[in-house]
């Protein structure tokens, strides 16, 4: 629960409840990852308001000196982050044809990550799907850059999570599990 008047009793708060922000008070872009890539925790904003620049210091500053604390607790999305080095793996052992096996909600965010980066690739996307982490995985090939793109969508927070770029290609694994 956000309280204008004491960022550092809404990081109590929000600690207690497992449901800790990285919270900035600039706007965020609809649709791109919202882990940050130094923190497990997902960026959240407070934007437009005038308290806003003092309850994210005061917030951040209180999460930092419980980081510092008790340390990454286990719940943090960003221990479930699948790294970049373990992406090609995941989808040649989990592919998923379609999200149809997810709530409606998922599946739209799912749907909605797909659809943003459609125009780099000139084949389908290749799905997996991380069930120990709740995690699905989207891998397009972009050929003109020899590349492959990899977007994490967490289906526990209904975030989209992290978006890699990296060298290399899908031969081999476009429907090596389907």
């Amino acid at each position: 629960m956000i309280r204008p008047d004491s960022g550092r009793e809404s990081a109590r708060e929000a600690w207690r409840a497992r449901k800790v922000h990285v919270m900035v008070s600039q706007e965020l872009p609809r649709l791109a990852p919202r882990l940050h890539e130094d923190h497990p925790f997902y960026l959240s904003s407070v934007a437009g308001v005038s308290w806003g620049p003092r309850f994210c210091a005061d917030y951040n500053a209180e999460i930092e000196r419980l980081l510092e604390r008790h340390g990454t607790p286990d719940w943090a999305p960003g221990q479930r982050r699948i790294a970049a080095g373990e992406c090609l793996g995941l989808l040649a052992n989990l592919q998923i044809h379609d999200f149809s096996g997810f709530e409606p909600e998922a599946a739209a965010l799912c749907q909605r990550v797909l659809d943003e980066w459609s125009w780099a690739a000139r084949e389908d996307a290749v799905l997996a799907y991380e069930p120990r982490r709740e995690i699905v995985l989207i891998a397009r090939e972009v050929t003109s850059i020899a590349q492959v793109w990899f977007d994490l969508v967490d289906l526990r927070e209904l975030e989209y999570m992290q978006h890699y770029e990296l060298p290399g290609s899908l031969a081999g694994i476009r429907g090596a599990s389907g």
